[in-house]
C-alpha cells in the first residue's frame, strides 16, 4: 500500500481498511492533532533519535508536505488512494490497539470471562478481573519518578506511548517528547500521555512518546 497507493488505488485487506477508516475518524476529530499519514516525520525524528543528525528545516518542511489526512482517499468497500506523492501511512498509534479489542472480543466470544491482555507493555486489557480484587492494577512509570500512577483495569484497557532516550532530540536528561502531526513537530518535556478507554479502539501513538511499567501489575 505505501509504495504503490501514491500512484492509483490499490485493494487492502478489510481489517486494514477498518483501521484506516477508524484513523480517519479521529484525524477529522482532532483536526489533525491525531494523523497516520504522519509516516516522513516519523521516519525523519527516527533517524535522529538513532543518532543521525538532526532535521533541518528544509528537512521538515519537505517531510510536512507529505502529511496530510484528507490526502487520504477510502474508495469503499476496500481499496485506498494517497493524493500525495510521497505520503507513508504510520500505523503504529493505533495498530496495536485495534489488534489487541480483536484479541479481546475473540477471547470473550470463547467464554473467556478473565484474562489480561498485555501486548509488549505499552498497551493492555482487562477482561474481567483476577480472583479477590476489584481490576487489574496496573502501574505507569512517571519519568519524574515523584508520582505512582496507577490505573485499575476491568472490561477496559490502557495505552501509552514510549519513553524517549535521554540523549533523543538533543535533550539532557530523560523525559517526554511529542511530535504534533498537525504542526508536524516534536517538543520536549511534555507530560507523560497515556489514555483509559472502555470498550473504544485502543490508541497507542508513536506520536507521543511516554511510558509504562509492565512489571508492576498487582494480582
Amino acid at each position: 500500500m505505501n509504495r504503490t497507493a501514491h500512484f492509483h488505488s490499490v485493494q487492502i485487506p478489510a481489517d486494514l481498511y477498518k483501521v484506516i477508516q477508524e484513523s480517519l475518524r479521529y484525524s477529522y476529530l482532532s483536526d489533525g492533532e491525531f494523523d497516520v499519514s504522519v509516516g516522513p516525520v516519523v521516519d525523519l525524528w527516527k533517524a535522529a533519535m538513532q543518532g543521525g543528525p538532526a532535521p533541518t528545516a528544509e528537512d521538515e518542511a519537505r517531510a510536512r508536505a507529505c502529511v496530510g489526512y484528507k490526502k487520504i482517499e477510502l474508495i469503499p468497500p476496500d481499496r485506498v488512494e494517497f493524493h500525495s506523492p510521497c505520503m507513508r501511512l504510520d500505523l503504529g498509534s493505533i495498530g496495536k490497539g485495534y489488534a489487541v479489542d480483536r484479541m479481546a472480543e475473540i477471547l470473550r466470544a470463547g467464554g473467556v470471562e478473565r484474562a489480561y491482555l498485555n501486548a509488549g507493555g505499552s498497551t493492555i486489557y482487562g477482561i474481567g478481573a483476577p480472583p479477590e480484587h476489584a481490576g487489574w492494577t496496573v502501574h505507569l512509570r512517571d519519568p519524574s519518578n515523584r508520582l505512582d500512577p496507577q490505573v485499575v483495569l476491568t472490561e477496559n484497557s490502557v495505552s501509552t506511548s514510549e519513553q524517549t532516550a535521554p540523549s533523543a532530540l538533543g535533550g539532557e536528561a530523560p523525559g517526554t517528547s511529542w511530535c504534533r502531526p498537525a504542526a508536524s513537530r516534536c517538543e520536549q518535556d511534555m507530560p507523560s500521555v497515556w489514555s483509559q478507554n472502555r470498550r473504544q479502539p485502543l490508541m497507542h501513538s508513536r506520536q507521543r512518546y511516554s511510558c509504562l511499567d509492565q512489571r508492576k501489575v498487582e494480582l
